[in-house]
């Protein structure tokens, strides 16, 4: 079965009997009142194929410009199948397309990885030459560096042969 046969929906209390579930199957020490907890804090998704709860993923807000992914669970028969990066990219959605590692290498792999207009590495200081705004269709252009300066510019191309 292909994950888009699986369901995306908005996770609820409803779900973490099977949430609970499904980290101790992945062996995660987490109990019920710590995914109540968590769920009370976060938004997130859960991931459903035949009524069966097979992925979690909540997003914790700090702020307006702040927030965490965690609780992030693929059932071990799912593996392989893009799930885990269906449930990332709604996280990532979720949380702004903000997200901070603890790890310097994991950033920057990830960040290497990431669709994204700009990848700013666990609070590395702003560099106004480097370009900042959106990738593919989110119409926020590019703002800063070189490439903030396209947006004044219009590119022309004119063939033909000159008369000498």
């Amino acid at each position: 079965m292909q994950t888009r046969q699986i369901e995306i929906a908005a996770f609820s209390p409803d779900h973490l009997e099977a949430a609970v579930a499904l980290s101790r199957r992945a062996g995660w020490p987490h109990r019920p009142q710590d995914w109540q907890m968590a769920l009370t804090l976060s938004e997130g998704v859960v991931a459903i194929e035949n009524d069966r709860v097979v992925g979690t993923v909540l997003v914790t807000r700090y702020k307006r410009d702040c927030a965490t992914i965690n609780m992030v669970i693929v059932d071990e028969t799912m593996r392989g199948r893009s799930l885990g990066r269906r449930l990332m990219e709604v996280a990532l959605q979720i949380a702004g397309y903000r997200l901070l590692l603890g790890d310097p290498e994991e950033a920057r792999a990830l960040g290497g990885r990431l669709r994204a207009g700009s990848v700013r590495l666990n609070s590395a200081a702003w560099d106004s030459a480097a370009p900042f705004g959106g990738y593919k269709q989110s119409g926020n252009g590019q703002e800063y560096g070189k490439f903030g300066l396209h947006e004044f510019t219009e590119v022309k191309g004119i063939v033909g042969f000159l008369n000498d």
